[in-house]
């Protein structure tokens, strides 16, 4: 319960600030101004990672979600055609 009202409390505080307190790092550039960076304008700078790494933050052990996200990181292997790992974040 307590739980609840903190994420409702955390959702309201964030909601409440404007989308102009929001930056991103200046390396990065947002046209649109929808808070995501924009992909590079110069293909020489995209970044093609030889493996992809997925992680999942659960509230217990995230140990245990390897085995139940292996279906969707096959998935997402077939469609890349590369290696997906999966990282259990503490």
């Amino acid at each position: 319960m307590i739980s609840r009202f903190l994420t409702s409390a955390s959702l309201v505080a964030l909601m409440a600030v404007p989308a102009a307190a929001f930056t991103l790092d200046p390396r990065f550039t947002d046209t649109d101004g929808d808070l995501i960076a924009d992909i590079p304008t110069d293909a020489a700078q995209f970044l093609d990672p030889s493996v992809l790494i997925f992680a999942y933050t659960p509230v217990e052990d995230p140990a245990v979600y390897a085995e139940v996200w292996q279906p969707f990181l096959d998935h997402m292997s077939e469609l890349t055609g590369k290696p997906v790992q999966f990282f259990p974040v503490q």
